[in-house]
């Protein structure tokens, strides 16, 4: 897989820079779409818990922020998963016409959705700027949950494309089990509040694992190493979902002509 990836870069940067492009054509606003929505679904929480719930602080950081630390992971994950899973079956004519690096098709959508993560990235360090909140040194272990995030997808899209496949409704599937796994996920909610007895489903959520490093690194001044017991945890899930979707999607890619 890797070396697949390391040979077929440029077609990945090429194709998953068009899909940015295909994504927001013939839109009236354009990319303008990749600000807005962001700013959109953040403002409709901020009327729901701030307004509603009355919720301003969480600890002593202000709830926006600590609500867009999460869906700042949140946003691309949900796009990268609802592409990837049809990658294969969407792009049928390259499968059965040509002899194309079918690895990296799955690769596209996890590459085009870190456009959005930029973009709410940018929009986060405004809101920073506007509460006067400065990140500092913890700003350095930010790369390594990055890299995380990327990883947890690779391995989780070759999985879903593989099976979808053979069975098409793994896609609702995949919605459904989004859904879930959002608010699963502390992103609106903090943490704290889930009983001591249930935290091992935060320990073996990966997801909460990345967007808990992404605050620790954005909110806290100092330098916070990645906790080792949820590290060692997370790169156990993370691998060996990464294996299984790789060997899934080796096993089954030389059927996908067939069943396409």
């Amino acid at each position: 897989m890797i070396n697949v990836i390391v040979k077929n870069y440029y077609t990945l940067y090429f194709m998953a820079r068009q899909q940015i492009h295909n994504q927001y054509s013939g839109t009236l606003l354009g990319m303008l779409w990749a600000i807005i929505h962001p700013i959109l679904l953040l403002s409709v929480f901020w009327l729901v818990f701030t307004i509603g719930f009355k919720t301003q602080v969480v600890g002593d950081k202000p709830f926006l922020l600590v609500l867009f630390c999460g869906l700042v992971v949140w946003m691309p994950f949900g796009e990268a998963l609802g592409g990837a899973v049809q990658s294969i079956t969407g792009r049928a004519y390259l499968i059965k016409k040509i002899a194309f690096p079918m690895e990296i098709l799955p690769l596209v959508s996890v590459a085009a959705s870190m456009f959005s993560h930029f973009i709410a990235f940018v929009i986060l360090m405004l809101m920073f700027l506007y509460y006067g909140y400065l990140p500092g040194i913890g700003l350095l272990t930010l790369p390594f949950y990055f890299f995380c995030l990327i990883f947890l997808l690779s391995g989780i899209s070759w999985l879903l494309s593989a099976i979808n496949v053979f069975y098409r409704d793994t896609s609702q599937t995949v919605s459904v089990i989004l859904n879930l796994w959002f608010w699963a996920t502390p992103i609106v909610w903090d943490q704290s509040m889930l009983p001591e007895k249930y935290n091992f489903i935060l320990k073996i959520n990966p997801l909460a694992y990345i967007i808990a490093g992404y605050r620790s690194s954005l909110l806290h001044k100092d330098l916070i190493l990645p906790p080792v017991e949820e590290t060692l945890i997370f790169i156990s899930i993370a691998t060996a979902i990464w294996f299984v979707g790789t060997f899934v999607f080796s096993k089954l890619k030389s059927s996908f002509a067939d069943v396409l």
